[in-house]
């Protein structure tokens, strides 16, 4: 019980750091996430899950390939399907992604704004 308050108050303080929402996978292991978070605007849940944008999402595919945090402004990855200008429309301007510990259970994280970068 007290693993899972732990993690409601991470959730929270992420909620927080995050206005625009973020999408959170923990443990993840043979493309699957043992956990998984997404509070973004549902509108672009719909889209990028209807399009299967996370076989091509720069982000994930930077994610598990590197290991520590990149502002989405900086990230000099392919995106063939336009999907970080797609995300503009539902308010994610200025993010950060974040890739933490061995790929053979990584967790990844990209975290929005709509007001300003990072800091």
């Amino acid at each position: 019980m007290a693993r899972a308050i732990g993690l409601d108050m991470g959730l929270a303080r992420l909620s927080a750091l995050a206005p625009a929402g973020y999408a959170l996978g923990l443990h993840i292991r043979f493309a699957s996430a043992q956990i998984m978070v997404n509070t973004y605007d549902p509108r672009w849940i719909d889209i990028y899950t209807s399009w299967g944008y996370m076989l091509c999402d720069p982000l994930v595919s930077w994610g598990f390939g590197t290991e520590g945090l990149v502002r989405w402004s900086d990230l000099d990855h392919p995106d063939p399907h336009n999907v970080m200008e797609q995300a503009k429309a539902f308010g994610l301007l200025y993010g950060v992604a974040v890739s933490h510990v061995p790929v053979s259970s990584r967790t990844i994280g990209g975290f929005g704004r709509s007001d300003r970068e990072f800091t």
